[in-house]
């Protein structure tokens, strides 16, 4: 019976020693995934801000588009310049003839 008892306490102390490393390394587990999820919720954050500041460009780009078809437009109905001079050229010597 002795002999029963000893390899008893020594499997329990063997099953001990095993339970105890085992919890070691769940807690270690349990430590990493803490720290990932701390890692994924400010990559999470960074992504947000990034996709706010995107969205903001967006809308400006589409301000820019749209003023700039606008001056498109109005720069086809405006005199060249060039066209300008030679115009005001032809109404001054109109003018003189006329005076």
């Amino acid at each position: 019976m002795t002999n029963n008892t000893n390899i008893t306490k020594e499997m329990k102390r063997h099953m001990g020693v095993l339970t105890e490393h085992f919890n070691e390394k769940v807690d270690l587990i349990a430590e990493q995934h803490g720290s990932i999820m701390e890692n994924i919720h400010d990559i999470k954050a960074t992504l947000d801000d990034h996709t706010t500041i995107l969205d903001d460009h967006t809308t400006q780009f589409e301000i820019i588009k749209n003023d700039l078809e606008v001056i498109k437009s109005e720069l086809r109905q405006k005199v060249d310049y060039k066209d300008f001079e030679v115009l005001e050229k032809r109404v001054l010597r109109l003018e003189a003839k006329i005076k």
